[in-house]
């Protein structure tokens, strides 16, 4: 009954793109004039292209909870970076050049590198700009405490200071009040004393109220520190822009690589239709479903710009995924020409057959990508959303230059084999018996003939044949079913155990290429320092400070806070405690206890408060407070999503309107949101998967193993992510995803070649399977793997982990569809009762189901707008 119904299903839906196919015949130079015209009108489009390359907007969560807290501090707080800098209150990461020293002898406390790091702080000091015609130094633009220019680090190069560093008399790790792990690294200390250190931090600080002037100087910084040459050191350096403008400067050196791939993808799709017969030869037919692709990328890109759609540094590796992606058609729509030709002599004919059985094979696979980019588009990470609008309507129109520019190529190549017309130069052709009459010789004989093809075998290459005969023997021998059964158990158990110690995690210094002065910045700073991040608890509203409960409840706070395991227990900075210790405190009423304060902050001990507190528009009360705790290093992604928890935890349970800050927190959100967010993603994907199969191949047994094969391929695919040394992260989240897509199309096309066979057996029809799309899937997965492989050269994290996780897909994916696929519809797929023995022995050699819905002759003459033939031929 299944069997019947799918049969039904395939057949009315067949029956739309043999009509199709029959319309393109009649109609190819239009529809290859319909596509041009389209896709360059589309790409006009380009002439919009909004280019954004900040990384806080494309990998965090819009809105998100740390956003919006962010949002919050810079409202309430005033910038006061002009005259009364300090680090701690600065709502994001400020402006600043920072620079790592690392001494050559492995110890910057000896004389000659601690003058030469002066000779450095000399030399970024005297960095100047041109502004309004004015020329800016560091001292003009600086931020300022106490009128002095804030460099965290700058204290140490004192010339008592310097002494005391040579002299090893400096205590650690705080030094009056200066906590000594942010600016020395790789530390030897001994009985509190600092005895030796690898490196030395620097940060020269920028005022925060002003844009321009700022943004030139850190621009020139880095010009200028590119130039510094020294003797005793190593330098490393960044600037507050240093990520956005890496990042994109790596991704976009690397899509260059773009034209490597595109030569390569034009070789392989040549050797692979290349038969060596100058009329059969089907080499310029590769060609075609290059350029369609091409153009799929021009209208698809065109159209997403056009539409004010933001261009992100990781839509660059999108052009790989999808070359690789048209070339599978190409090879599938080939094989449907191929089967046809046994079966029909008029170009039509063979054409509607084409599309009945290929052309609904590629419009399934299409589709499933489609889908799964569209539903990968509604992710909260902007990186992610763009990148899938972006690819998913870029397939589409390559799906769409295959059903016009491509099938319109391959009917202009079918008349020009009816019209005996040489493959490259499309010269009428004499036979070869007339040449050798003629006295020809045999390299001319070899070069101006050819044979009319009747059968797919003298179209198909070596490169398509081979490999699906080897399949055929590898899954359909039974002494190698079990072995390949037991290794699909094997796969199975390493690739859960790598799915359960797949974890969150990305790294600054990977998103941008490896010969970055960026990376190399990081790197040392993860190297040598901590990271050790200050938490700000803001009181976000009017309380009433002199009541002790508020107090109590506000000590609770930071009490309860500090116990946390991820924060620093010996840390705090609170003016309220402060002040209570002070001869100033009096909390006797509200206006006595602001009075007071007052007092206390006009104090020179307490100046390093005074941005803490905003008074309310009387004065006469506190509208909002903050306080300060430091937490301890944080190894991972793990550490940061457990500490920014907690923290909302804390103060969630408290009664007071309380909030935990730092400016890290905003790309911490992207690893609290995107477990669910992928899980969630994967789940929908699979649902708008389930229903495409559903569709278009009705049959219970077939809609589970499409689905249990993407389960397993996708269950692998993490599973070895982790051997392979990748985390889950925005970037991998997008590769997954597309995955689910790419999951299901070497899988479709066999499921739907095994249930259009009408072999006796399972095993006949495995057989008929993968004669009739082994060789196009393999050469697909050949062709993924080329269009990615020049990525695994990249500078780029982006593209390496894309190449990464591609290679992964396309292997396993191929595994599953041409090797243990077909060894379980062997033994369990749905069999054909309803077939007899007999009538399988008297059918044609050929057993594709196109066969039973053969498509009448028009009983019209059809109308030839490129070749006409002088005669019909038919088989021979």
């Amino acid at each position: 009954m299944f069997r019947r119904f799918y049969e039904l299903v395939n057949g009315r839906i067949g029956d739309v793109f043999a009509k199709y196919g029959q319309f393109a015949t009649r109609n190819p130079w239009k529809l290859i004039i319909l596509s041009v015209m389209t896709n360059i009108l589309l790409g006009i489009g380009l002439v919009r292209i909004n280019i954004q390359s900040d990384t806080e907007f494309l990998f965090t969560p819009h809105n998100s909870q740390a956003f919006l807290e962010r949002a919050r501090v810079r409202t309430i707080f005033p910038d006061k970076s002009e005259d009364d800098f300090y680090l701690q209150n600065v709502a994001d990461f400020g402006h600043y050049g920072e620079i790592i020293v690392r001494s050559t002898s492995g110890d910057v406390l000896e004389s000659e590198v601690l003058t030469e790091i002066l000779a450095i702080y000399t030399y970024v000091n005297e960095i100047s700009i041109e502004y309004h015609d004015q020329k800016m130094m560091y001292d003009d633009i600086c931020g300022r405490r106490h009128l002095q220019c804030v460099v965290e680090g700058a204290d140490f190069l004192e010339p008592d200071m310097m002494a005391k560093l040579l002299a090893r008399n400096i205590s650690y790790p705080y030094y009056n009040g200066i906590y000594l792990p942010m600016i020395f690294g790789g530390v030897t200390a001994k009985n509190g004393l600092l005895l030796s250190a690898r490196t030395f931090k620097m940060r020269f600080n920028l005022r925060t109220d002003v844009e321009q002037p700022i943004e030139m100087w850190e621009k020139e910084f880095i010009d200028r520190m590119k130039l510094l040459k020294t003797n005793k050191t190593e330098v490393s350096f960044e600037q507050y822009d240093s990520l956005n403008i890496e990042l994109n400067t790596s991704v976009m050196r690397d899509v260059t690589m773009f034209a490597v791939t595109v030569g390569l993808m034009s070789i392989y799709a040549c050797l692979v239709t290349a038969k060596g017969d100058c009329l059969s030869d089907r080499s310029l037919l590769g060609m075609a479903g290059v350029v369609s692709t091409m153009l799929g990328m021009l209208g698809g890109f065109g159209l997403c710009s056009a539409c004010g759609v933001t261009f992100v540094s990781l839509v660059g590796v999108s052009p790989f995924l999808i070359i690789g992606i048209g070339l599978d058609n190409t090879f599938i729509l080939l094989s449907g020409m191929g089967d046809a030709l046994s079966r029909h002599d008029a170009v039509e004919e063979r054409v509607a057959f084409m599309m009945r059985t290929s052309g609904l094979g590629i419009t399934i696979t299409s589709l499933t990508d489609l889908l799964a980019f569209l539903i990968g588009a509604s992710s909260s990470l902007p990186a992610v959303q763009y990148f899938c609008i972006y690819t998913g309507i870029t397939i589409f129109f390559t799906y769409i230059n295959y059903m016009t520019f491509f099938v319109g190529c391959l009917v202009i190549d079918q008349k020009r084999i009816a019209s005996n017309r040489h493959s490259k130069t499309f010269r009428k052709m004499a036979s070869k018996e007339q040449l050798q009459i003629e006295g020809k010789g045999e390299m001319e004989i070899f070069c101006c003939t050819g044979k009319v093809p009747h059968t797919r075998e003298d179209v198909d290459s070596p490169l398509e044949s081979y490999p699906r005969n080897f399949l055929v023997s590898l899954t359909l021998t039974d002494a190698l079913k079990p072995f390949v059964l037991l290794v699909y158990l094997f796969y199975l158990g390493i690739s859960i155990w790598g799915c359960l110690n797949f974890n969150e995690n990305l790294r600054l210094e990977q998103l941008v290429a490896d010969d970055s002065y960026f990376h190399k910045f990081n790197v040392w700073k993860t190297e040598y320092y901590l990271t050790e991040i200050p938490i700000t608890l803001v009181i976000d509203g009017e309380v009433d400070y002199s009541l002790p409960e508020v107090r109590q409840n506000i000590a609770h706070v930071i009490n309860k806070t500090k116990a946390l395991h991820d924060v620093d227990s010996q840390f705090q900075l609170s003016w309220l405690q402060a002040y209570s210790s002070s001869p100033y405190y009096n909390p006797i009423n509200p206006q006595t206890f602001v009075t007071d304060l007052n007092l206390f902050l006009a104090n020179d001990h307490s100046r390093l408060y005074e941005n803490d507190i905003v008074f309310g528009a009387d004065t006469s009360s506190i509208a909002y407070s903050r306080f300060y705790v430091r937490s301890r290093h944080l190894q991972d992604t793990g550490d940061w999503v457990n500490l920014i928890k907690d923290l909302r935890e804390i103060c969630d349970d408290s009664t007071l309107p309380v909030f935990a800050h730092n400016a890290w927190f905003v790309y911490g959100e992207q690893y609290i949101s995107i477990l669910p967010q992928t899980t969630q993603t994967l789940g929908a994907a699979a649902a708008s998967i389930l229903f495409v199969v559903l569709v278009f191949m009705p049959h219970p047994f077939i809609v589970i193993t499409v689905m249990f094969a993407v389960a397993s391929i996708i269950i692998g695919l993490i599973g070895f992510m982790y051997f392979w040394d990748l985390t889950l992260s925005s970037i991998t989240m997008i590769q997954i995803i597309m995955s689910v897509g790419f999951s299901v199309d070497y899988t479709a096309h066999i499921c739907h070649a095994f249930m259009s066979t009408k072999g006796a057996t399972r095993s006949d029809r495995v057989r008929d399977a993968l004669r009739h799309v082994g060789g196009p899937v393999f050469s697909g997965a050949i062709s993924s793997i080329l269009g990615v492989v020049v990525l695994a050269f990249s500078q780029a994290y982006i593209f390496r982990t894309f190449f990464k996780v591609m290679t992964l897909v396309i292997l396993i994916g191929g595994t599953h569809a041409l090797v243990i696929l077909p060894v379980i519809l062997s033994l369990v797929g749905p069999s054909n009762s309803h077939i007899s023995r007999d009538k399988q022995k008297s059918s044609n050699s050929s057993s594709f189901t196109g066969d039973d819905f053969r498509i009448p002759r028009p009983l019209f003459e059809v109308i030839n707008i490129f070749f006409v033939p002088d005669k019909p031929e038919g088989k021979k």
